[in-house]
């Protein structure tokens, strides 16, 4: 009977090294996700806070860009209006709903527009460029 005692005795004694070498392998595994986790963040972190910073960038570079952009279109525009002749006035409609005489804008407001539009999709795109860039 003796006997019998020492070999559950010793399946038990067995059992709790084995329950216990697996919840210390848990332990590990639930440690090093979490290691893991921290790790995950802060680049999520460091990421976010780079993204933003380069899109406030861009938005500052845009803005001094479109506001250097049409100071020199206005200028532009004064220098012309100094040099020469007033712009001629656009023919009236002949009734209230009629398309107007000259519906294209004048050739200065195309290329300011132009321009802006160019400055913008340059802008849009350096940023994506930059966002991309950004692991």
């Amino acid at each position: 009977m003796f006997g019998l005692n020492l070999y559950v005795i010793g399946a038990l004694l067995a059992l709790n090294a084995l329950t216990f070498g697996l919840w210390r392998h848990a332990a590990n595994a639930v440690t090093q996700i979490e290691i893991a986790a921290q790790v995950a963040n802060a680049n999520t972190n460091r990421v976010e806070l780079t993204q933003k910073q380069i899109t406030e960038d861009t938005t500052n570079g845009w803005k001094a860009a479109l506001d250097t952009t049409r100071r020199y279109y206005v200028t532009q525009r004064l220098r012309d209006a100094r040099a020469g002749e007033m712009p001629a006035i656009p023919d009236a409609t002949a009734r209230v709903d009629a398309a107007s005489a000259d519906p294209v804008p004048a050739p200065p407001r195309v290329e300011e527009d132009c321009a802006i539009t160019t400055l913008t999709t340059n802008h849009i795109q350096d940023w994506i460029s930059a966002q991309r860039a950004v692991r």
